[in-house]
């Protein structure tokens, strides 16, 4: 069978059926909860690298991570490796699948024991219902109700799918371009194709599939060499439009409230004492089926990675003011510790320690600015979490990714007309609009002059008081982008 490429902070893994879930990342059983589990350090030594691993909790949408258990890898069978990770809908169960058994953990992942050792190569599926895991291998499928803790052959289950759903024996899979649905352990399904425009085959990264929050959404993910999408359906297949897209291949899960998901990338960072590396991950939370980026969470998982005592500033806001300026402020965190001073990074770069929590970086050339702060605690502990924003100055050094900010759609809400208008260098391709179920309810190339649309030299103008009173998505295709936003009709 094909294998399947998931990169997570830095840790790649091959999976050898895309028929499981194989992922270093799984949603929690609450709204904005995630875990991960992966390599997150190592030591260079005369006699190779000494590797760490861990399972980290994440909560408030990826502002809070915690390192809830941490192992060397060593290969010993009694003690848990972290690997395949898989949370049901039970508040703190997560599952291990290292391929030759069975984790379990009830305290959100801080304590495990061996559920279960089958013979063989066999996958291990989770369910949205508490307590319920699959394991199959290519023709022998078992359930268990119990947490793993004992599994009866099924005759019912004719394959297990990659992502579970909503509901009991509802599963997803994709292979290649073949997108596969069932309610019914795969006794019947429906098997549609997906256009080359959403799902990519190349460099050696295949599809994935996740489920949304509502009944009928799904997530697929794919990646070439040079751009990584994620295309939605709220029709469960049958249409698509993408909800986001980047050049460098990345992480991705859905959350449990609907329109919302992440994206989990990670850099390696090189240490001296001790001689070696470790991650720092990068949550991006997205609202609004990929609209609005709410923020940008790093966490920066060195081994001595704190203690709440020592929270970091993840609230950082920044302003631009008079054209040249960035305002910048932040809260103290809440904690019983006491804070010394601030230190500030514009770009990665040390720019200066601080006692407040305000700053003025002012006289700035045209450009795009990221900024971070971190808080020095009196007992040494500088803070490894931080929260990161980016403001821009002018229009030069500004990445292709910034023209959503050069398209305004108004009014919105509207009775009826809509305008979209450019500014700078944003140039109209095509503009779509989509209903909630994925299907396209009117379109236009602005070269073209359509019934009810109107094209004009900045833009177009379009009439949609022939639809229904609702929301809607329209999605503006440039020259170097797609940009994707919520409309109201009333």
């Amino acid at each position: 069978m094909k294998r399947l490429l998931v990169l997570v902070i830095i840790l790649a893994a091959t999976a050898d059926s895309i028929s499981a879930q194989k992922r270093l990342i799984a949603r929690g059983a609450s709204e904005g909860e995630l875990y991960i589990s992966g390599i997150y350090g190592g030591n260079y030594g005369p006699w190779g690298d000494t590797l760490y691993s861990s399972i980290d909790h994440i909560t408030e949408n990826g502002k809070k991570l915690e390192i809830q258990y941490r192992v060397k890898l060593t290969g010993d069978t009694t003690i848990m490796q972290p690997y395949h990770i898989l949370a049901d809908a039970t508040p703190g169960v997560l599952y291990n699948d290292d391929y030759e058994q069975l984790w379990f953990s009830d305290d959100y992942g801080k304590t495990w024991e061996v559920r279960d050792k089958p013979l063989g190569q066999n996958d291990y599926v989770i369910s949205n219902v508490e307590g319920t895991i699959y394991r199959g291998s290519y023709v022998n499928f078992f359930k268990s109700t119990d947490y793993g803790q004992t599994f009866i052959k099924s005759e019912d289950i004719s394959w297990l799918g990659r992502e579970s759903g909503l509901k009991d024996c509802e599963f997803f899979s994709l292979i290649g371009h073949g997108f596969y649905h069932t309610y019914d352990c795969f006794q019947n399904y429906i098997n549609l194709t997906i256009s080359d425009e959403y799902v990519l085959i190349g460099g050696g990264i295949f599809p994935d599939v996740f489920r949304g929050s509502l009944p009928g959404e799904v997530y697929v993910t794919s990646a070439s060499s040079e751009r990584f999408i994620v295309a939605f359906s709220a029709d469960t297949g049958y249409n698509y439009r993408i909800v986001h897209q980047r050049k460098r291949p990345s992480a991705f899960m859905s959350d449990r409230k609907a329109g919302d998901f992440y994206i989990v990338t990670g850099q390696t960072i090189k240490t001296q004492q001790p001689y070696g590396w470790h991650s720092e991950a990068h949550i991006e939370y997205y609202t609004d089926y990929g609209e609005t980026l709410v923020g940008i969470y790093c966490h920066d998982l060195a081994w001595h990675y704190p203690d709440n005592h020592c929270l970091g500033v993840m609230d950082l806001q920044a302003e631009v003011q008079d054209k040249s300026n960035i305002f910048l402020q932040w809260k103290i965190p809440e904690t019983d510790a006491v804070i010394s001073c601030f230190r500030l990074y514009r770009n990665d770069i040390f720019l200066q320690e601080l006692q407040g929590t305000t700053y003025l970086d002012d006289n700035l050339p045209d450009g795009s600015y990221t900024y971070h702060v971190k808080a020095l605690y009196t007992d040494g502990c500088e803070t490894l979490s931080y929260n990161k924003v980016t403001a821009k100055i002018g229009t030069q050094g500004i990445a292709s990714t910034t023209l959503s900010n050069q398209i305004t759609v108004y009014p919105n809400p509207t009775t009826g007309m809509l305008y979209v208008e450019t500014h700078g260098r944003a140039s109209l391709q095509s503009v779509e609009i989509f209903d909630l179920m994925g299907r396209t309810v009117g379109a236009i190339n602005p070269l073209q002059k359509l019934e009810g649309w109107q094209a004009e030299p900045d833009g177009v103008v379009i009439n949609i008081s022939n639809l229904p009173d609702g929301m809607y998505f329209i999605r503006i295709q440039t020259e170097n982008e797609i940009i994707n936003k919520k409309i109201v009709k009333y």
